[in-house]
């Protein structure tokens, strides 16, 4: 699916998906999860897209998981850390959960 200016939330899902998240629509939120052994290995992200907004727009959780299943309990713990909402096109031109060619370098300080 190629992206567009102006994605619906079920768009979002698709591209999401197309891009190896793994997603779960609830009553509130579009919830996925997504393995991010390329730039962590062996663990897993969390991020959730509000179903309300009037524009799909992403909140990604602050912890990293050690599997799928955490990642999945992550989004349902009650007072998890999360990141500031951020629109669906921004959060897609910074986040490097999703792409495989990210790399990650480690700084010591």
């Amino acid at each position: 699916m190629k992206l567009k200016n102006n994605m619906t939330m079920v768009e979002a899902k698709a591209w999401l998906e197309e891009q190896g998240a793994i997603c779960r629509v609830d009553r509130y939120r579009l919830k996925c999860v997504a393995d991010i052994n390329h730039i962590r290995p062996g663990q897993w992200a969390a991020f959730y897209l509000p179903l309300e907004a009037k524009e799909p727009a992403v909140v990604e959780l602050s912890d990293r998981f050690m599997g799928e299943q955490d990642a999945w309990q992550g989004l349902e713990d009650q007072g998890f850390h999360a990141h500031r909402a951020q629109p669906f096109k921004t959060w897609l031109s910074e986040q490097y959960i999703l792409d495989r060619d990210a790399k990650v370098e480690r700084l010591e300080i």
